[in-house]
């Protein structure tokens, strides 16, 4: 699946319905600087915990990955649908993101 950021993609990427389930992004011509992301998340069954994690060598454990943001929603209208988040500083040159979902 390589379409599956785009905006109208016919795709989801999603994972199992319980806690620490996580989707990977390799960045396989390099490694990037990432300022934020953009999420769309499916109606009705939309996740509200996540956390979003990067590290440029997928062998570390997960404890030493960076965390970039941790959302835990607490109202059903706290986020829109189509969100874009901006990180509070910029992540290393990294090769690897996961989104976790932790709740």
């Amino acid at each position: 699946m390589n379409n599956f950021y785009l905006i109208n993609s016919d795709k989801n990427a999603c994972t199992l319905d319980y806690e620490n389930s996580w989707f990977q992004i390799e960045f396989t011509l390099g490694k990037a600087i990432i300022n934020g992301f953009r999420l769309k998340r499916c109606d009705p069954y939309k996740m509200k915990s996540y956390k979003i994690i990067c590290t440029d060598d997928v062998y570390k454990s997960e404890e030493n990955w960076i965390k970039l943001i941790e959302i835990n929603e607490e109202s059903v209208n706290e986020h829109e649908t189509l969100d874009i988040y901006k990180f509070p500083k910029p992540s290393p040159p990294i090769k690897f993101i996961r989104i976790i979902q932790t709740g």
